[in-house]
């Protein structure tokens, strides 16, 4: 039961991220595409920001996205499915 909730969260962030590398993405969007929490999805994009991935939230003429940061982006670590 353990691996399973750890691959699920895994998996989860791998979406995540690409989402967020396909584009603009609102917080709202997010959540809706993942079946998650507007909360989970802050808290998964900070996890992701720890770990050295370069998103950034930017202002939209409507809204506020989220978008990697290409111009600064470091090697990231990989995903551990501890």
């Amino acid at each position: 039961m353990r691996y399973e909730r750890s691959l699920a969260i895994t998996n989860r962030l791998k979406e995540l991220l690409a989402l967020v590398r396909r584009g603009n993405s609102s917080c709202r969007s997010l959540a809706e595409k993942l079946s998650v929490s507007e909360q989970t999805v802050y808290r998964d994009i900070l996890f992701l920001k720890s770990q050295g991935h370069p998103i950034r939230s930017v202002r939209l003429s409507d809204r506020w996205a989220y978008r990697l940061d290409k111009a600064h982006a470091r090697h990231p670590r990989r995903f551990s499915q501890a």
